[in-house]
């Protein structure tokens, strides 16, 4: 494991950008996985299971799975989506391909990096994964 002691306060999207960089750049990984610090995973197959899906196609960049609230309501599953904040009854239990996701947690392909960059620093916290699903979706239709 390693540990990246930042000088200040670089705000979210900035932070999580260095970690991101270092991780591609020192480690040399094949994925980036970005995750809010208030995460708990409760489906023990979660990361096998979106990298399954990612490696179906090149075209394929980044994934998410779906994110609920500890008391058991869905946070947004993807943009679009008419359930955000209504208890979870089990509509979101599929794989889809959507425009957009809110992503507490999203994994990233090496490639799509290379490709499109990182979050856009712009954005000192939020919608830094909104934005770059676009950017992601802009990319793949070109």
């Amino acid at each position: 494991m390693s540990i990246i002691k930042l000088k200040r306060n670089y705000g979210y999207t900035e932070g999580i950008n260095i970690g991101w960089k270092y991780a591609l750049k020192k480690l040399k990984v094949d994925y980036i996985c970005v995750m809010d610090n208030d995460i708990i995973t409760v489906q023990p197959q979660w990361l096998t299971l979106i990298v399954r899906e990612l490696e179906k196609s090149p075209k394929n960049g980044l994934g998410s799975g779906k994110h609920t609230f500890p008391d058991g309501r869905l946070q947004t599953p993807y943009e679009g989506a008419d359930d955000s904040y209504k208890p979870d009854k089990g509509k979101y239990n599929f794989v889809k391909e959507v425009g957009a996701f809110v992503g507490p947690a999203m994994l990233i392909k090496r490639a799509l990096t290379e490709k499109i960059g990182y979050y856009d620093e712009n954005f000192f916290y939020g919608p830094n994964d909104l934005d770059y699903c676009y950017r992601a979706k802009r990319q793949d239709s070109r």
